[in-house]
């Protein structure tokens, strides 16, 4: 569709920038009509997480983020979901909603949630989390995160409204170019 990013060919680009590119090179993608810049690159038990945040915010006020998970060594889509809900269960605002991708695989999944309120965070935060387990082993994850103020009558209009093209938006997303892009994030920060 015109006007409307495929966020999978820009990972496939961002992926073959990672792998020309050198470090300080500003990479970036492109995500609902957004430009988001690698910030942060590290590694969280056996996994690898690259962040990414719209260009001129800083990774402790960001309002949008992008994050990509590789979990290479976990072979069951529920060795990831299950820490990931686990370590914010705490700070689940709303009941949680499961999104099948494709209808019948539930190794495609979404999960949408909203994080934090007044009086528990500085930020309501929703998340849309997609976890694809892929064939030869791993699972990996692409996280579109949106924060917003946490306040009594805080408005999260936007992403009620934008929620299903979000979805869809990350639901089109390469499996093969998240895990190269993974791949490329961790050559180029070792």
């Amino acid at each position: 569709m015109i006007g409307r990013p495929k966020i999978f060919i820009v990972l496939h680009w961002m992926m073959l920038s990672v792998i020309s590119g050198g470090a300080g090179d500003g990479l970036s993608l492109e995500f609902d009509s957004a430009t988001f810049q690698q910030a942060w690159v590290g590694a969280q038990d056996r996994a690898r997480v690259i962040e990414y945040i719209p260009a001129g915010e800083a990774t402790d006020t960001w309002s949008r983020m992008i994050s990509l998970q590789c979990h290479p060594y976990a072979s069951e889509l529920k060795e990831v979901t299950g820490p990931y809900y686990a370590a914010r269960k705490g700070l689940v605002a709303m009941q949680p909603e499961v999104v099948e991708n494709e209808q019948g695989n539930r190794q495609d999944s979404s999960l949408v949630l909203f994080l934090g309120g007044p009086g528990v965070t500085e930020h309501v935060e929703f998340v849309i989390a997609r976890f694809i387990t892929q064939d030869s082993g791993g699972v990996y994850a692409i996280v579109y995160s949106h924060r917003f103020p946490a306040s009594k009558n805080v408005d999260v209009s936007a992403a009620v409204e934008n929620k299903d093209r979000w979805i869809q938006l990350l639901a089109e997303a390469s499996l093969e170019s998240i895990v190269s892009s993974c791949r490329a994030a961790v050559d180029e920060s070792e």
